[in-house]
């Protein structure tokens, strides 16, 4: 029952399908080593709130990463500052779970609202 999964610097890809079903994850930290992002790999992911990203993603699944049984206009997305263009771009697919994107001055699990750029 994972509630928040910082993923490893170790990891370099997120495949498709990898957190299908994870029902009661609601907090994901995104480092800066992955750079692929496959379909539907948050499908099911009903109680997810925030991914973190730690930098932009080089690839992200043609068909969106979220999907299943989520709630639409759910999901906070937390990106490094002057990025947000480039993610909106590649979340299209997912824009009706998506309920905005934020750009953060510097990525941090403890950032403060003063550190949130609008």
């Amino acid at each position: 029952k994972l509630a928040t999964v910082e993923i490893s610097p170790s990891v370099t890809s997120i495949e498709e399908g990898a957190f299908w079903g994870c029902s009661n994850l609601k907090t994901l930290v995104i480092p800066s080593s992955v750079s692929y992002i496959g379909n539907y790999a948050f499908e099911d992911c009903h109680s997810l709130e925030t991914i973190e990203f730690e930098c932009k993603i080089d690839s992200i699944g043609d068909f969106g990463i979220f999907g299943g049984n989520m709630t639409e206009n759910s999901i906070k997305i937390l990106v490094p500052y002057g990025t947000k263009d480039v993610f909106s771009e590649q979340l299209y697919n997912d824009r009706k779970y998506i309920k905005e994107i934020v750009e953060i001055l510097e990525v941090e699990r403890s950032a403060t609202d003063e550190e949130v750029a609008e």
